[in-house]
């Protein structure tokens, strides 16, 4: 999140030239460091002196004095990151917590993660090497650059399609078995034995595979795309890191496009759960739920609070700032948010 600092090279001293760096100075490279290098930096100072032909001092001609740079402050709460940094020691993946009433980011992890201090003074070549070679990846900063398949939390988006689309409603009760028998092919639940015949509350706090199965092939692979798209998937957050990912959102024209093949709708049931081509980002996840608990919102994720200059007087102040709303009714939303609850409330959740 931070990121790090590293000496400046020739090719950055040319870019920058008219920004008043000089070899040997260190600047951000990655993270927050590298976003708000123009408020970290600071002003050299110096003096314009007249001399003699033997360099001596005659006059001082003009002084500029030295500006300390600003002080960045995030929206990061400290217990909350602290604790999800134990939550994941020894884990792969990461943590992102969000305000949903504004898009604070209040915790950002992502583990394993390195030592920044090792770039500061010149990343040694085994060093390096044992960054990049890390099967563990830990030079990805996970919450935007892991791209992974949202499995069952993408359930939400589908539900919310089905609803929208007037496909289900909420009292619509769907048979959830073992399995789910289409063309050749049985697609199972993870649930021996099956959840029974369930309306759509019990199939997101149950998380019943076989009834996202047959609701998803109802609502087809493009309109699933068109809500997953309206919910902020396939698309970067642009929040201010380096190097966000934007996720895959698949659909009929795109697998043409990329594979010169037609869709098959074998291939809607697992995108209906999450699998499949479909890759989202923790904090697209992330920001996408929040949506759902803020009534259909989607705020760009933030991360610097204020920046302050060296007097404390504020020079940039967060703002929440709108993205987009969500294609979804607020009673679509509302059954959204019950179903949650009882995931965490509810028997068999």
């Amino acid at each position: 999140l931070i990121g790090y600092l590293g000496e400046i090279n020739e090719e950055q001293l040319k870019r920058f030239k008219k920004a008043d760096y000089r070899p040997g100075d260190y600047l951000g490279k990655y993270g927050v460091e590298e976003k708000m290098e123009d408020y970290l930096k600071g002003i050299y100072g110096g003096k314009q002196i007249e001399v003699d032909a033997l360099g001596r001092e005659l006059e001082l001609l003009k002084k500029i004095n030295p500006v300390q740079g600003s002080s960045i402050y995030l929206t990061i709460d400290l217990d909350t990151q602290i604790a999800a940094r134990i939550a994941m020691k020894n884990k792969i993946g990461s943590v992102v917590a969000l305000d949903p009433a504004n898009g604070r980011v209040i915790a950002f992890i992502s583990s394993p993660s390195f030592d920044p201090n090792i770039f500061s003074k010149g990343v040694s070549k085994g060093d390096w090497t044992e960054l990049i070679n890390n099967p563990l990846h830990p030079l990805e900063n996970k919450p935007i650059q892991g791209q992974y398949p949202p499995a069952s939390t993408f359930k939400l988006i589908t539900a919310a399609a089905a609803l929208e689309e007037k496909i289900i409603t909420s009292t619509t009760k769907i048979y959830s078995g073992e399995t789910f028998r289409f063309g050749n092919r049985d697609f199972r639940d993870w649930k021996q034995g099956g959840h029974g015949t369930i309306d759509v509350h019990r199939a997101i706090v149950e998380s019943a595979d076989t009834f996202f199965y047959q609701v998803g092939l109802k609502v087809g692979v493009d309109r699933l795309a068109y809500y997953a798209k309206g919910f902020g998937f396939g698309q970067k957050t642009g929040i201010q890191l380096t190097n966000e990912k934007k996720g895959l959102v698949p659909s009929s024209k795109w697998k043409k496009e990329v594979y010169k093949m037609p869709w098959y709708e074998g291939e809607t049931i697992s995108v209906s759960v999450g699998q499949g081509y479909f890759l989202a980002t923790p904090l697209q996840m992330a920001n996408a739920y929040a949506a759902i608990s803020n009534g259909g919102k989607l705020f760009l994720p933030q991360i610097v609070e204020s920046v302050e200059d060296i007097e404390g007087r504020v020079i940039w102040q967060f703002k929440a700032r709108e993205t987009g709303i969500v294609p979804a009714s607020k009673e679509t939303l509302d059954i959204l948010k019950k179903a949650l609850y009882g995931v965490v409330h509810e028997d068999g959740g």
